[in-house]
């Protein structure tokens, strides 16, 4: 059976991972020409080292070659190459090959027949080893890696915009394996797929291009990094143009959003915007949630609201003036959403309009939170607000009420007069309940529009 030699050279493996398969040649023969020694070379290819049973010698016959009981002969690659199997001839020019290291000739203390994995050449007939053919490869030359550079080391995106192609340039041009991996510390902010960045969201990543010298051992990598910003696109509505078509392109994408307009303090601004959003602090939101219209009288009821949702319309008192305000990281929505009821459709508005319609049925909210009509037909609007259309017999209210929840009211409030119909005479109490004939009790009514105290 075959044996290990303790003094035979290791084979050098090709340690880089996906190298290409060598193609397997005649590397060199060894022939037997003397009597062996320690260890036999040829050409710096291989090297044959013999070893001894206890009782075993050897020696060299020019028609024989190699023989004698009790040796063993492993063939060994030198340095730089692999070998891939042996071809041992005997004495009469008879084979026996070894495809697997070891690879080694032997004979035993009774037999001097030569023996490749246990099996004589030609038992009892071949008498000695003459040559070796041994085939393999040169392993190619491996050039480690030195160094790795990037093509940038920071870089600004927006997200939404185009893509970044970062190059990884490995040292030496001539490095055998220039394998690069790509890591990115935060795939929220930003991706990178074989140098190529995409920007996620608003923030900062680190970018990280390691070259791995082709192994899994990591204490011969290198690395380089780029830190990216990544900022949302910015985008500038304004209260007095037209914007859907920038709504249009924008739709569906997040910006940073600044909003060309001013809330003004002290009483109700109607509002909406073409994005979701938290209330901000200092705040007061309200959402219609029903109407009523009864004997002259128009009732709106509004709740708090939760958030703001994308175009929808809103009342919105505010603690200080907000004037032009920027909200980050919004995504555009370029639809709208009425709030409809049985009395009134409360409309938003995303851009500058004109109103066309009945002024009559047309309602904005004023000063004081006092609702109006528009002041002639086909009336220009401001955008980020909304109006009121009223519907049916509500077209014909005079007066309103505001009940804006937590016990807040407008109390019952006379509309514009130049554009509210008229009713001679016609007498209300303040909670909208019409009086036949003259007030049998003293107070405050509403008569043809008007406060009026009946002492």
């Amino acid at each position: 059976m075959k044996q290990k030699v303790l003094s035979m050279l290791a084979l050098l493996l090709m340690a880089a991972t996906g190298a290409v398969a060598q193609t397997e040649t005649l590397l060199t023969t060894i022939t037997a020409t003397a009597k062996e020694q320690a260890s036999f070379s040829t050409a710096n290819v291989a090297t044959v080292s013999f070893s001894y049973t206890a009782g075993g010698s050897s020696a060299y016959l020019a028609n024989w070659g190699w023989w004698g009981y009790g040796w063993s002969a492993t063939v060994t690659a030198a340095e730089g190459y692999t070998i891939t199997k042996c071809v041992f001839y005997d004495d009469s020019n008879r084979t026996a090959t070894d495809s697997e290291a070891p690879f080694v000739v032997e004979t035993t203390e009774e037999d001097k027949t030569p023996q490749v994995n246990g099996t004589p050449i030609l038992a009892y007939t071949s008498k000695g080893i003459k040559k070796i053919e041994v085939y393999g490869y040169a392993n190619p030359t491996t050039v480690a890696v030195t160094g790795v550079s990037l093509s940038q080391t920071e870089a600004t995106m927006t997200v939404g915009g185009e893509t970044l192609t970062l190059t990884a340039t490995v040292a030496p041009d001539d490095a055998t394996d220039k394998t690069v991996t790509w890591t990115t510390s935060d795939p929220t902010v930003a991706t990178v797929a074989n140098g190529v960045v995409t920007a996620v969201a608003a923030g900062t990543a680190t970018i990280t291009a390691t070259a791995t010298n082709g192994t899994d051992d990591t204490s011969d990598d290198f690395s380089v990094t780029c830190e990216v910003t990544v900022s949302n696109l910015a985008l500038s509505l304004d209260e007095t143009t037209d914007n859907s078509t920038a709504l249009s392109t924008a739709n569906g994408k997040v910006y940073d959003v600044t909003l060309m307009r001013t809330l003004q303090s002290g009483s109700y601004n109607t509002f909406a915007v073409p994005f979701s959003m938290a209330i901000p602090s200092g705040w007061t939101v309200k959402e219609l949630s029903s109407a009523s219209y009864s004997e002259g009288v128009l009732t709106l009821n509004f709740d708090n609201a939760s958030s703001i949702e994308a175009g929808k319309p809103y009342l919105v008192k505010v603690d200080a003036n907000v004037a032009n305000p920027t909200f980050n990281g919004v995504t555009i929505s370029s639809t709208t959403t009425t709030t409809e009821t049985t009395a009134v459709d409360f409309i938003p508005t995303l851009g500058a309009m004109t109103l066309v319609g009945d002024v009559k049925s047309i309602l904005f909210l004023g000063a004081e939170n006092k609702l109006i009509n528009p002041s002639a037909e086909n009336s220009s609007m401001k955008g980020f607000r909304a109006y009121f259309l009223l519907k049916g017999d509500a077209a014909t209210a005079r007066a309103f009420n505001i009940n804006f929840e937590d016990g807040e009211t407008t109390g019952i409030e006379s509309l514009t007069p130049d554009f509210c119909p008229k009713r001679e005479k016609s007498i209300y109490t303040l909670d909208g309940r019409r009086v036949v004939g003259q007030p049998s009790a003293k107070g405050v009514y509403v008569v043809s529009g008007k406060k009026v105290i009946i002492k």
